[in-house]
């Protein structure tokens, strides 16, 4: 249970001042409410049972955590974002009876995952880099592409 403390609106000289800086604010609060939504379902994700995982894969949470890799760039997000991602993908696993292809991987591909995916490699945190090298490693067909 999360409470949202707002603060009271800055007071300014001029009406159109004052109106941009509440624009600005919901954007802002905007944002922070989708990352604190993240942040709730990796938590959910990582305590729950394969069945409510699904569930929460019916709702779409996996594509949420697929846009914010690619408008994030803060490291304990992206992170979270990542393993979040790899939790789905072991989940696709358990469920991969009788079909060749991971499903959840195939979503990511059809979604432009594997684009955000190989885009993550050029992040400035080396944990990042490294976190994706092991995705892409383990579930994604990669080939080696040499800087020669």
């Amino acid at each position: 249970f999360f409470l949202m403390i707002r603060r009271p609106p800055r007071s300014t000289q001029s009406r159109s001042s004052a109106a941009s800086d509440v624009y600005k604010r919901q954007i802002n609060d905007s944002f922070d409410i989708a990352k604190e939504c993240i942040i709730c379902f990796h938590n959910m994700l990582t305590n729950c049972s394969a069945s409510q995982a699904k569930e929460l894969l019916k709702l779409g949470v996996l594509d949420h955590f697929m846009k914010l890799l690619e408008t994030q760039n803060e490291d304990k997000i992206v992170l979270m974002c990542l393993n979040s991602i790899h939790d789905f993908i072991e989940l696709g696993e358990q469920f991969n009876y009788q079909e060749q292809e991971n499903q959840i991987v195939v979503k990511i591909l059809s979604s432009n995952g594997g684009k955000i995916l190989e885009d993550l490699q050029d992040h400035k945190n080396p944990v990042v880099y490294e976190k994706v090298q092991s995705l892409m490693e383990k579930y994604f067909m990669v080939s080696e592409q040499n800087n020669e």
